[in-house]
């Protein structure tokens, strides 16, 4: 499993305040043996999942290995 931050993330939302502007998510490896799309699905289903809002990308980087 590796962990990724997850930042810049540009929300759909109508300027709602108090959302985060950093998550740090973890990756499966079965995810990740599924190469980078999978890897980009994955992170943006968890994005949804723990702020409750869609976006429109973000920019990621490993933060541990």
């Amino acid at each position: 499993m590796l962990e990724y931050r997850v930042t810049n993330i540009d929300y759909d939302t109508n300027d709602i305040k108090g959302l985060p502007v950093s998550l740090d998510i973890k990756v499966p490896f079965e995810i990740m043996e599924e190469g980078e799309e999978s890897i980009d699905y994955f992170i943006s289903d968890e994005i949804s999942d723990l702020t409750g809002f869609c976006h429109y990308g973000y920019n990621r980087t490993i933060i541990n290995n």
